[in-house]
């Protein structure tokens, strides 16, 4: 009669999986396969987040994260920096609102763009023009850009839309209770 010997551990049942980059993941999901992206992208409006947050909530609450928080600017080459009224953003891109006395980008155009968090501190990154139109009587042309997966900012990017994303979910409109001074 032969017996099992049950003294044996399997280490392949306790194998620690490999870690993964969320920027890797998002980047391979967003660029290395096409079929995947109009599935998986979930784009950020953060103008409908705000209407749904408001509706659910007992007090009406305007929250403008975008439009306060943040200037965006498009880099012109040789005439400074023109600023952009940033419209929505997702992890493949943006949209944003150029006035029309500006001009507008051609698709497939590469623009430098910068995000400025104070006065002095922004992060630029690069995107392509995916699409434009005309939106009649607001004096605007609204463009649609992707990010550039080659940019040394799009992991900044990633986690710059994932943080909108979650801030948009509690920011709340100052209504007056601000302090006056020092906040110690």
């Amino acid at each position: 009669m032969t017996q099992k010997n049950n003294n044996v551990i399997q280490f392949n049942k306790y194998r620690k999986k490999k870690s993964v980059d969320p920027a890797e993941v998002a980047k391979e999901r967003l660029y290395g396969k096409p079929a995947k992206l109009t599935t998986d992208i979930s784009l950020i409006d953060l103008n409908d987040r705000r209407e749904e947050k408001a509706a659910s909530e007992k007090r009406a609450v305007t929250r403008t994260v975008l439009s306060q928080f943040l200037g965006v600017f498009l880099v012109l080459p040789n005439k400074g920096l023109q600023p952009v009224s940033l419209h929505d953003v997702s992890e493949a891109g943006l949209s944003f609102d150029l006035a029309d006395e500006v001009g507008s980008y051609e698709i497939s155009e590469t623009v430098t763009m910068r995000i400025y968090l104070s006065h002095d501190t922004y992060f630029s990154f690069h995107a392509k023009i995916a699409n434009k139109r005309t939106s009649s009587g607001q004096g605007v042309v609204r463009h649609g850009a992707v990010f550039r997966k080659d940019d040394d900012s799009f992991k900044t990017l990633f986690y710059f839309t994932k943080f909108l994303e979650n801030v948009s979910l509690v920011a709340r409109k100052d209504t007056g209770d601000r302090l006056l001074g020092r906040i110690d």
